[in-house]
């Protein structure tokens, strides 16, 4: 039976598997150093849950809850389970939660992948915002990505992806002032 389960910064053999799978599925520049994300477990906006098979763990989701919007950083299903069904299956259990606008990232469509990540978000109800979207380097060291937003139900105007973007860099990124670069 499939069940997400809140991470506890008190759940160490879980959080090892959890990273692993995070290191695995995200390039570096597209992820935070684990242990900030362990940080951020004290946060009451932000929420990492284990993605199980029985009490196997088989991914994770991590996203903030902003109030007027969900917004989810990281998503990822183990390689060796993708395809089956799962993502489909978490994702719908959030959005029948969540009565909010639900948000996330995507790499720009540049290869196969890519292009069928934004096929499985679109299924989903999730819709391109058309402006243009720079993800903010999650530290020293790190690039900028230019990524695109998916939203559910869709952003309605420019004022309100302005909005949504000021508040993601801000409170995610911390860096209020990345659109004015």
């Amino acid at each position: 039976m499939i069940h997400l389960t809140t991470i506890l910064t008190t759940d160490k053999k879980h959080l090892i598997g959890i990273k692993m799978i995070y290191e695995s599925s995200f390039p570096d520049n597209e992820r935070r150093d684990f242990t900030q994300l362990v940080e951020l477990l004290d946060d009451d906006r932000f929420k990492l849950k284990g993605i199980f098979i029985d009490d196997d763990l088989v991914g994770f989701i991590s996203y903030w809850d902003f109030n007027v919007f969900m917004y989810v950083e990281h998503f990822a299903i183990s390689d060796v389970l993708r395809n089956n069904g799962l993502g489909t299956h978490v994702l719908q259990s959030l959005l029948e939660e969540n009565l909010n606008k639900m948000l996330l990232e995507v790499d720009l469509p540049s290869d196969p992948i890519s292009f069928k990540r934004i096929k499985f978000y679109e299924r989903l109800g999730f819709v391109i915002c058309h402006e243009e979207y720079i993800q903010p380097p999650y530290g020293e060291g790190k690039e900028a990505v230019p990524m695109l937003i998916l939203s559910k139900p869709e952003i309605d105007n420019t004022n309100e992806f302005k909005t949504i973007v000021k508040t993601i860099h801000s409170e995610v990124y911390h860096q209020p002032d990345f659109l004015l670069r």
